[in-house]
């Protein structure tokens, strides 16, 4: 999954939930578009804060797929 792809889910109008699954096979639900930040001095790394409190850091490369939820953030 390429960055941009991500950057485009979380700024979808209006914003709709969307589930990240990692190589490793962990999922991370995004729910909000303030969830996600993208550094600009670290190109491709992805900084995910989720509403249940974790932070999750991980290169866009360690994507494997993206589930789209129908529901709004």
């Amino acid at each position: 999954m390429k960055l941009e792809q991500i950057r485009e889910l979380a700024g979808r109008e209006p914003f709709r939930t969307f589930t990240i699954v990692l190589e490793s096979g962990r999922e991370v639900e995004i729910n909000s578009d303030t969830e996600l930040f993208f550094p600009r001095n670290q190109p491709g790394v992805i900084f995910a804060f989720t509403s249940e409190g974790r932070t999750w850091i991980f290169e866009a490369d360690a994507v494997n797929a993206v589930h789209q939820g129908n529901g709004t953030g």
